[in-house]
């Protein structure tokens, strides 16, 4: 009978464990804790094979307090399927292992299955069990479980770090990489001695002479920046004798700079050289300030010019 147990031990554990896991999740809700080693089905199965297992080896392996050597073996709790007869052949106890509010039942299972390995080992047929120290198993396993998350906290710095470093070498690439930015565009003449501007006019500059990077849009007399960085921006423009004009120099909707020409006895020109820092995509151009003056000369011999271009990246 005992071997033919033994020979089945296999098929009959996984059935009685199928039995058992049907029955608990049978519970009733206020068995939730025992419900809860559903969650961990693969670590429960291998515990209760263990179990199982250690109940029909020879010598078995059974759960007891105060077992000596020699002492009456409990056959009615256990069934015993040895040899020896009814007597204990031997103690395995674990050391010092205090189970308390805070022991988990990831703890429990690891209780369980490493007593199972030891006790179940080839060191049973020396007839000697060495004392499992589980509390030092624990205390090993929580130090493992704090440097994994030492480990996992300095990976994610080294992605933070790498993607820094990513960063810098691709705006240093472009700083390397990049074609030159600069335009110059004069205001054509048309035929025209002089033109007349209205409030808050913008100045449409389209005799484009220098458009390096195509930055410089003519029809709109504007520059959109298409690098982030340090940019020059130059605008010279006349006014006829007895005539004035003010012009501003606008980034997006802020001033940056202004040019005043007029003369009352002389034709007179006049110039403004500025350097600001851009953002990509930000945007330069020339526009009337408000009501003051109200023409701009454009004789052939008179260079109305607005130029500007990148003198570093950011």
């Amino acid at each position: 009978m005992k071997d033919c147990r033994k020979a089945l031990a296999t098929a009959a554990g996984q059935h009685l464990f199928e039995v058992y896991t049907k029955e608990l999740s049978q519970k009733s809700p206020t068995r939730d804790s025992a419900k809860s080693a559903l969650c961990v089905p693969a670590f429960l199965r291998e515990a209760f094979m263990l179990c199982w297992l250690m109940t029909i080896q020879d010598p078995p392996v059974v759960f007891d307090r105060l077992l000596q050597h020699g002492a009456k073996f409990n056959t009615e709790l256990y069934r015993s399927y040895t040899k020896s007869g009814p007597l204990v052949d031997f103690p395995a106890s674990f050391a010092n292992v205090k189970f308390n509010e805070h022991t988990t039942l990831f703890h429990i299972i690891i209780y369980i299955i490493a007593f199972g390995c030891v006790t179940a080992s080839p060191v049973l047929e020396s007839r000697f069990v060495a004392e499992v120290d589980i509390p030092d198993l624990v205390l090993r396993l929580d130090a493992n479980d704090v440097k994994l998350n030492a480990l996992t906290k300095n990976l994610s710095d080294t992605v933070g770090q790498l993607a820094t470093l990513t960063r810098s070498f691709n705006d240093l690439k472009a700083k390397v990489d990049h074609q030159p930015v600069a335009f110059k565009a004069h205001l054509a003449s048309s035929g025209n001695l002089y033109i007349t501007i209205g409030p808050n006019q913008r100045i449409i500059f389209d005799d484009v002479q220098l458009n390096l990077g195509n930055a410089y849009f003519q029809h709109l007399g504007g520059f959109l920046a298409p690098l982030s960085g340090t940019y020059m921006f130059s605008v010279s423009i006349c006014s006829r004798t007895g005539h004035y004009i003010v012009l501003n120099l606008m980034k997006n909707n802020n001033r940056i700079g202004g040019v005043l020409a007029g003369d009352n006895a002389l034709d007179d020109c006049s110039s403004e050289t500025t350097v600001t820092q851009l953002n990509a995509g930000d945007q330069v151009y020339v526009q009337h300030h408000g009501i003051d003056g109200d023409m701009i000369f454009v004789h052939q011999n008179y260079i109305n010019s607005f130029t500007g271009s990148l003198l570093q990246i950011l």
